[in-house]
């Protein structure tokens, strides 16, 4: 390290080597991460999909669905390779500057508290068998609900 440097460029080399020493994923374990963190919660929803949909909706609008995030998935490859690299944030400061990182990483957490909100309430749907679970001691005037479980 420089001898002579500011705490800010001591911070920006430590972080630097940090990040040299970080394994990064090989391309098989980085499809099995995206294939659990996109498929692993959808595929419990889906058989209740097909139920409400029907049988001849549900696999088109999977398939159109499947076609328009390939696409976008690879517009977002092109443009983060044509910027150089970096994430989500990086891209919507090169286009649009601060508020364009601000905007983008807004939506990013409104996203993942959409999935995250979905997922509990899927677990707490389920939690407590036919009768509806902890949510529908949450939500009815049950009188033999203990600790958000009807205790028929």
């Amino acid at each position: 390290m420089v001898a002579d440097a500011t705490p800010t460029t001591k911070r920006r080399v430590v972080k630097e080597e940090a990040s040299k020493q970080v394994k990064k994923l090989g391309p098989i374990a980085t499809c099995f991460t995206i294939f659990k963190g996109f498929v692993a919660t959808g595929i419990l929803y889906v058989p209740k999909d097909f139920k409400n949909g029907g049988y001849l909706f549900t696999p088109i609008t999977l398939c159109i669905s499947l076609a328009v995030t390939l696409y976008c998935a690879k517009l977002l490859l092109q443009v983060n390779e044509r910027i150089g690299g970096g994430g989500f944030p990086e891209m919507g400061f090169k286009a649009y500057g601060k508020w364009g990182k601000l905007f983008v990483e807004i939506v990013l957490v409104a996203s993942q508290f959409g999935f995250c909100t979905a997922y509990v309430y899927f677990i707490a749907s389920q939690i407590g068998g036919k009768d509806g679970g902890v949510i529908q001691c949450i939500t009815s005037d049950y009188d033999n609900c203990v600790g958000g479980f009807n205790m028929n």
